[in-house]
């Protein structure tokens, strides 16, 4: 029989960070199962299955709240599900980003009293909605070049290599953003791609910058940044900014990032409870269902795990449904 296995891949990718649903195959002999529990072999399958599609789910989480949900939708089919059975993106985000994105409106509102650059934006801009990039790099660069240029512009190229995948210059266009005036609230965005280059211990770093009492967002940072640390190993450091974050409020998706956390670590109890209380906000949040599942199988309570996989399969998670074909049949 092959057995299908959901896999992820991490992509160098805005986050947060970018993830992916890949299918790949493994030979196994035919096996009966039953709610008594799987064989060793099925066992060390499900091992994988678990631990890997809840890494991936948890990647789109925060791709989902990071870059936003337009933008993940259009290379992660798993947030689909979040935008069916979540609040919208906005509602997720504005806990964490409202006080930037004020920042950021007010000095949208400061730099377009100074016209001297904005024709060339507005051509770079039209250049890029025409996917006529090599035009729209030329016109972000002509802006930045200007003796009136400053952090605005090079954000807005920075921004430009960002969408177009030229992820080393958009770091560098936003380190100069950092580095001039009012610039340090790119902070965030430069932390952003340093998750889809894989820099995640920068990225932490950047997140940490962002909680001072300049940008009184203090705590708003400590979930992005303790994914930064536990992606870059360092589990321990993750844990404090994980548990300050739900210290501070329980809020559901604080929650569901620590219990997702609590499985990666292989703490099953934390991560049962952490779930518990998300789930009585959210009940039918499938991959919420599933990483309890994920929990109940560390602990091999085989009746617990197969109703919650079963119950996340009649939600549509078509991960949920392979497992329960493979142990709960």
């Amino acid at each position: 029989m092959r057995i299908p296995l959901c896999c992820f891949l991490l992509t160098v990718g805005v986050v947060v960070c970018t993830a992916s649903c890949i299918r790949q195959t493994s030979e196994s002999e035919e096996t009966s199962l039953s709610m008594e529990g799987p064989v060793p072999n099925q066992k060390d399958t499900l091992t994988r299955l678990f631990a890997n599609s809840t890494a991936n789910m948890y990647r789109s989480f925060f791709r989902y709240v990071i870059d936003g949900a337009d933008i993940a939708t259009a290379s992660d089919p798993i947030v689909e599900h979040f935008k069916e059975h979540l609040p919208t993106a906005d509602s997720i985000s504005k806990p964490d980003m409202s006080g930037f994105a004020a920042l950021i409106e007010s000095f949208h509102e400061q730099v377009e009293t100074r016209t001297e650059n904005k024709p060339f934006l507005d051509l770079a801009k039209a250049y890029q909605g025409a996917k006529q990039y090599e035009l729209a790099e030329r016109y972000y660069t002509i802006a930045t070049e200007q003796p009136s240029a400053g952090t605005w512009h090079f954000w807005k190229r920075g921004l430009f290599y960002e969408a177009v995948g030229k992820y080393q210059e958009a770091v560098e266009d936003y380190t100069t953003a950092i580095n001039l005036p009012k610039g340090k609230r790119f902070l965030y965005v430069r932390a952003r791609v340093y998750h889809k280059l894989g820099q995640y211990k920068k990225a932490a770093d950047d997140y940490l910058a962002m909680r001072n009492k300049d940008f009184r967002l203090d705590i708003s940072f400590a979930i992005p940044r303790g994914y930064s640390l536990q992606l870059a190993g360092q589990h321990k450091e993750a844990q404090i900014e994980f548990n300050q974050a739900v210290r501070s409020e329980e809020l559901p998706w604080y929650l569901y990032s620590r219990a997702q956390f609590w499985n990666t670590i292989q703490k099953p109890d934390w991560a049962i409870n952490d779930y518990n209380k998300f789930l009585e906000e959210y009940p039918d949040f499938a991959p919420s269902l599933f990483g309890r599942a994920y929990a109940y199988f560390q602990k091999e309570n085989q009746g617990a795990m197969c109703q919650d996989v079963i119950d996340a399969c009649k939600l549509g998670l078509e991960t949920s449904c392979q497992v329960k074909e493979m142990a709960c049949l």
